[in-house]
């Protein structure tokens, strides 16, 4: 469903290629079936793949629930259903969760150009000491040096893209190595630069990360009405559902108000566009609906 309203909104199209956003988020609460996170709190583990913030496969867990868990099969099932509704994927982004030997040549097999957040292992650790050929690079308003790798990754010659960050002095950890702090992509993209992949990775912030924060607040995400796990999963299903419907009629209505912006959070559309005084008058023997305000809502109101 979440796929086939996203095709029927014509909020994804067929004739494009996408980037598929994977990430699991822990929604907090107290039920009597929650489970203790890896926060060190109590609740629930849903994991949502994304297209341009639009979700379009939802899989909720317990909290205790390892975020690598059957984490290939929610990726197999949402290409399958993206594939069945003719949308293409060609790119795909996770965090370390879904850095697995499994995922990985699925991926490839696939030809699905990934972007996954690298583990640091003793290898990783190894090839930044020895690499010497940092470029520095401006990432964020910041001042990053970054570099591009082949090394032996998961049984096979993989790309690993890095960049890394000085520290000022004692506010390094055991990860950090002679001040610096590094961050290491892997990644099946042999021919962008560097920077311009950690950029397209860090974009996972915006698409990929940011629709938590809507869902949470904007669709009660984090106040489940419900006391068990079974209906609580129906509650992110039936929201998944507004928050595309929501996203549909801020995309209709921004191209024809300047008040309303597709980038509105709920709160704000209801304040700006529904939240209005009216009224129906009888004048000249014909109904005029009066509208209190300043706002321009000709573009709507006008016939077709």
């Amino acid at each position: 469903m979440l796929v086939g309203l996203c095709k029927k909104a014509k909020l994804l199209e067929t004739k494009r290629k996408y980037t598929l956003d994977y990430d699991g988020h822990i929604v907090e609460n107290t039920k009597k079936d929650s489970c203790p996170t890896y926060k060190r709190t109590s609740g629930y583990y849903p994991v949502v793949c994304s297209i341009n913030k639009l979700p379009v496969f939802l899989q909720n867990r317990k909290g205790n629930t390892p975020e690598s868990y059957h984490q290939l099969q929610v990726i197999q099932n949402t290409l399958t259903n993206l594939k069945e509704a003719n949308i293409e994927v060609g790119k795909f982004r996770a965090d370390t969760s879904c850095y697995e030997k499994e995922t990985i040549e699925y991926l490839e097999n696939n030809n699905i150009t990934y972007y996954i957040r690298a583990e640091q292992n003793e290898t990783i650790r190894i090839a930044f000491e020895d690499e010497n050929e940092w470029i520095p690079a401006e990432l964020n308003n910041r001042q990053v040096e970054t570099c591009s790798m082949q090394e032996k990754i998961l049984g096979q010659w993989r790309r690993i893209v890095a960049y890394r960050v000085e520290l000022p002095k004692g506010n390094s950890d055991l990860f950090d190595k002679e001040g610096y702090r590094y961050h290491a992509i892997i990644t099946s993209d042999t021919e962008t630069e560097p920077i311009d992949i950690i950029q397209l990775y860090n974009q996972r912030g915006c698409d990929g990360e940011h629709h938590f924060k809507e869902l949470d607040y904007d669709f009660s995400w984090n106040k489940l009405p419900f006391d068990n796990f079974a209906m609580n999963t129906i509650y992110f299903y039936a929201t998944a559902l507004c928050y595309i419907l929501f996203w549909f009629c801020k995309q209709a209505y921004a191209g024809k108000l300047s008040f309303v912006r597709p980038t509105m959070r709920l709160k704000s559309f209801i304040l700006h566009f529904v939240t209005l005084t009216a009224k129906w008058i009888h004048t000249g023997r014909q109904w005029i609906l009066n509208i209190y305000t300043h706002k321009n809502y000709t573009p709507i109101l006008a016939p077709p």
